[in-house]
């Protein structure tokens, strides 16, 4: 089977400071608030801390897939990376780098780096991750908009 690389890159502008960001993603459950479609579930560590694994579950409609996500890397507000354990299918690897950045007292730069490898061609992948993203990005920006 071929297996196509990519790497797709997400930024969020977020007009409110770091701490507040970096707070937000600190817990697992605010994975599952700001992600629609799939649909997640997550079991295990609520804590995103380097070594922590966590379940997630996925609800694309009727199909259901599961993957164990592994904190391989986590810097005070910095940002973090997790890597998926046996992904499932269309992925034979997936790394994911969360990145924070102070623009200023009141604005955060995030930034999502994801590199995989799939059967299916990054084109593809993309186009899913980036309507994925975007919904998160409404999400997210709804949310800590009310929070400040």
């Amino acid at each position: 089977m071929m297996r196509f690389r990519g790497v797709f890159t997400n930024q969020t502008e977020l007009a409110v400071p770091i701490d507040a960001v970096w707070d937000f993603f600190q817990t697992t459950e605010n994975l599952a608030r700001i992600t629609s479609y799939p649909k997640v579930n997550i079991q295990g560590s609520s804590v995103v801390e380097e070594g922590k694994t966590m379940r997630l579950q996925l609800h694309f409609g009727i199909w259901i897939t599961s993957w164990d996500s592994y904190i391989s890397h986590w810097k005070e507000k910095e940002g973090f990376e997790d890597t998926i354990v046996k992904p499932p299918f269309p992925f034979s690897t997936w790394k994911h780098r969360h990145q924070f950045i102070a623009k200023s007292e009141d604005e955060t730069m995030m930034m999502d780096i994801l590199e995989f490898q799939s059967q299916l061609p990054p084109w593809l992948i993309k186009a899913g991750l980036y309507l994925m993203f975007k919904d998160r990005e409404r999400v997210i920006k709804k949310y800590l908009n009310n929070k400040s």
